[in-house]
């Protein structure tokens, strides 16, 4: 991101928009199923999986909203994450109650517990003004396969050339993840130095803006905000009034979110036990 870290924080809103939490929760638990090989259906939520995504901790983790205690959630995560050959766990809890029921068990259990931001922006399609004009373009996710096994490799330098493919790859499967889906680039020279990906569903009127990243050399040149910006006119202008993403809570760029328009409205939970 075209930030330097800071110790400022974004705090969470009034909980008024409970529908609009509803709604974009809703959304994510869309957008988790149609990408996945295979659905278990639980109690209290689902699990998603997918075999040639192995190495791909967001394409097989279980998701929980409510109705089951944390033990259970212990149990369901051994018995479907460990029964498909996994050795990661991965459980999502997008309510804040539950979410706080299960981080002790969860820590004892041997899992950290990360939060998420669910931040959404309303306005006229717009994301700041930028001091200089960027480039900023549709591009397929081959486009992106470059940059994405260069960031991987050093993020994951032991993981093995299958396992960076399998992360590189799994992008393909969000073209179906939701009904309108934009990747965005943009270039030096042939290049491709920033991306961002666009989801879209225009009959609810919503849009994710996600995976926002410019390459370390290239940072500090506005790209992130030029990314922002179109994804956000690209979303006003395919009927999605209220745009929103993730940002996670520990984490600087919320801050950059803040000040182009984006606002708390809540959060959900995350839970990992590494290989």
């Amino acid at each position: 991101m075209d930030l330097d870290d800071t110790t400022d924080r974004v705090l969470p809103g009034p909980a008024a928009d409970g529908d609009l939490l509803d709604r974009v929760r809703d959304f994510l638990r869309g957008f988790e199923r149609r990408q996945a090989q295979r659905v278990v259906e639980l109690p209290g939520g689902f699990a998603v999986l997918s075999p040639r995504s192995a190495a791909s901790h967001d394409h097989n983790k279980l998701c929980f909203r409510d109705g089951v205690e944390a033990p259970e959630a212990l149990r369901l995560a051994d018995d479907v994450l460990g029964g498909a050959g996994l050795s990661h766990r991965l459980v999502v809890v997008d309510d804040d109650e539950v979410g706080a029921t299960f981080a002790e068990p969860f820590r004892r259990a041997g899992y950290t517990h990360d939060v998420e931001l669910i931040m959404v922006e309303r306005g006229s399609g717009t994301a700041g003004e930028l001091r200089r004009p960027v480039v900023v373009e549709p591009v397929t996710a081959d486009d992106l396969a470059d940059m994405e096994r260069d960031g991987w490799r050093g993020a994951l330098p032991d993981a093995s050339p299958e396992a960076v493919e399998q992360l590189v790859g799994r992008r393909r499967a969000r073209t179906g993840a939701a009904d309108g889906v934009v990747f965005l680039a943009v270039r030096d020279g042939a290049e491709v130095v920033a991306r961002a990906d666009l989801y879209l569903d225009p009959a609810v009127g919503l849009a994710q803006i996600e995976d926002v990243l410019t390459d370390e050399a290239h940072r500090n040149r506005g790209y992130a905000q030029a990314l922002l910006g179109d994804a956000t006119r690209r979303a006003h202008e395919a009927g999605c009034a209220t745009r929103f993403l993730l940002a996670a809570a520990d984490d600087w760029p919320q801050v950059l979110y803040g000040r182009l328009g984006y606002t708390v409205i809540g959060s959900r939970h995350l839970f990992s036990r590494a290989d």
